[in-house]
């Protein structure tokens, strides 16, 4: 389960499941009732091993692919990154 913050103002939360997030160009979008938006935050609730199938468990299904490169890439926050 993920907190998602969206880029854009006026700032809100989103309660999102995995399936609603993806990474496209190193950046994370939720895929809102209105389209795709950016998302600006995250406030992860899955332990470190679930988070990225592409970077840490590959067998995990309840992560999002490429979320770590996002991260890395500084398009995303991670608000309790991974490690804490």
């Amino acid at each position: 389960m993920y907190v998602s913050y969206k880029a854009r103002a006026p700032v809100r939360a989103v309660l999102a499941e995995s399936s609603d997030l993806y990474v496209e160009n190193n950046c994370v979008y939720y895929r809102g009732n209105k389209g795709p938006e950016k998302v600006g935050a995250i406030y992860r609730r899955l332990s470190d091993e679930y988070l990225d199938p592409l970077c840490f468990n590959p067998e995990s299904v309840i992560g999002v692919p490429n979320l770590m490169a996002a991260y890395r890439a500084g398009n995303v926050a991670i608000i309790n990154t991974p490690g804490t």
